[in-house]
């Protein structure tokens, strides 16, 4: 237990960031697992839409410090080469 008020502080503040990290991790799970599962069934569409949207979540977990923001970055490029490989260029 905390001997001091400071202490005491400290402990609720790592306390709330640690939920706030946790849930932003799960919905990062989520976020990537809908956006695999559109990537094997080849639906371009929603693959797209998806990866925005992980890519925005990934980008406000690196803001809050939940994730660092170089496995962000790698994150998002990774996402990007494989909807690359899924549906090339047109032209």
């Amino acid at each position: 237990m905390p001997v001091t008020r400071a202490a005491s502080k400290s402990l609720r503040q790592n306390q709330q960031a640690r939920r706030r990290n946790v849930a932003a991790r799960g919905q990062l799970k989520k976020l990537q697992l809908r956006w695999r599962k559109a990537l094997v069934a080849k639906n371009v569409d929603q693959a797209t839409s998806l990866a925005a949207e992980y890519s925005r979540a990934l980008d406000k977990a690196a803001r809050s410090h939940g994730i660092h923001r170089n496995t962000a970055a790698r994150k998002k490029s990774r996402v990007y080469a494989a909807l690359r490989k899924l549906a090339p260029p047109v032209g």
